[in-house]
């Protein structure tokens, strides 16, 4: 080859080399992986980015094939159902203590005697835990357990489930559900 046939191919090697001068880093041996990498994160985040809005889980959301409790349902599970008036409530760290006129006792059944007019409820809350929410004033069916003379503690079946309103539709199917029952107190 002569000098000038070498001159033409080393010019044809620096054309050639500055075209791929962008893809030199491929020489290293694991630029590639690397490249391979950052492509696949950009593919997953546009396939994200492009996706359909999932529905939002709430904390408090019953998922699917949660089952959803009726009122008969919780009235049959409750120790103790009483109608009553929210005298006044303590709050703390988002819980609640609430003090609770009865105006009267649905269900009793472990059998407590005697029946106190003015109770203590515990274990309620802030919506933001799944708790039932009282205010002072408030009329509510409560749906309970422990013994009365000492402090009842709210019976949650499922979120927000420890009161139901007070309403005349709502007793009525609460004496309606536990009008046949007998409950029995349990022999230890």
């Amino acid at each position: 080859m002569n000098a000038k046939g070498a001159k033409n191919t080393r010019k044809a090697r620096r054309k050639t080399s500055s075209f791929f001068r962008a893809f030199r880093f491929f020489r290293h041996p694991f630029a590639f992986k690397y490249w391979l990498r950052v492509m696949v994160a950009c593919c997953c985040g546009l396939g994200l980015a492009l996706a359909p809005p999932q529905p939002r889980a709430q904390a408090c959301s019953p998922g699917p094939g949660y089952p959803y409790y009726t009122l008969e349902q919780r009235a049959h599970a409750a120790e103790m159902i009483l109608e009553g008036t929210v005298l006044s409530t303590t709050s703390r760290y988002n819980m609640q203590l609430a003090t609770v006129s009865v105006q009267k006792y649905f269900k009793n059944q472990r059998n407590f005697q005697p029946l106190p007019p003015i109770v203590t409820i515990s274990n309620l809350g802030d919506n933001a835990l799944c708790l039932s929410w009282v205010e002072p004033g408030e009329h509510w069916i409560f749906f309970v357990r422990g013994n009365p003379n000492l402090g009842l503690k709210a019976f949650y079946l499922e979120p927000y489930a420890a009161t139901a309103p007070a309403t005349p539709e709502t007793i009525a199917e609460i004496i309606e559900a536990l009008r046949y029952h007998v409950y029995l107190p349990l022999i230890k």
